[in-house]
Parts: C-alpha cells; structure tokens; sequence
C-alpha cells in the first residue's frame, strides 16, 4: 500500500510539474517618465518554453522602446 502511494505521489509529481498550461508574461513599459502595463498570454507551453518566449517578447519591445528613450522589464507570472 505505502508502495502504491508513493508510486501514485511520484507520478504526480512529474505530471504536475512538466505540464504545459496557459502562463502570463506581464511588462512594465517605461517611456518619458510614463509606465504602461502590457500583459500576454502564452498558451500551452511548459514553463521553460514559455519563459523563453517571454524574454523574445522583452527584446522585441526593448528595441522599440530604446528608439524612445524607454525601458522594458517582463517576468512570466
């Protein structure tokens, strides 16, 4: 029984863990002193997927917003 269980436990575990599911890359977008909020949502990606997109998403709006004199930061919620 307390082999069941844990067997049970361990697959959880990786499931949960490695699952691929909606996640949010939320930026905070800085030009002449003014903050906009940007947020997407990445959809059915794992968490190291989706963090990569997340920083592809951050260079892309970084090299807009340094024409302007702007700042970028994002993190993956």
């Amino acid at each position: 029984m307390k082999k069941t269980l844990l067997s049970l436990a361990v697959i959880g575990f990786f499931g949960l863990t490695s699952c691929k599911k909606d996640r949010d890359c939320a930026c905070d977008i800085t030009v002449n002193g003014q903050t906009t909020n940007s947020t997407i949502t990445i959809e059915g990606e794992s968490k190291s997927d989706a963090e990569d997109i997340c920083n592809e998403y951050e260079a892309g709006l970084r090299l807009i917003n340094s024409m302007m004199g702007g700042t970028v930061d994002c993190t993956l919620e």
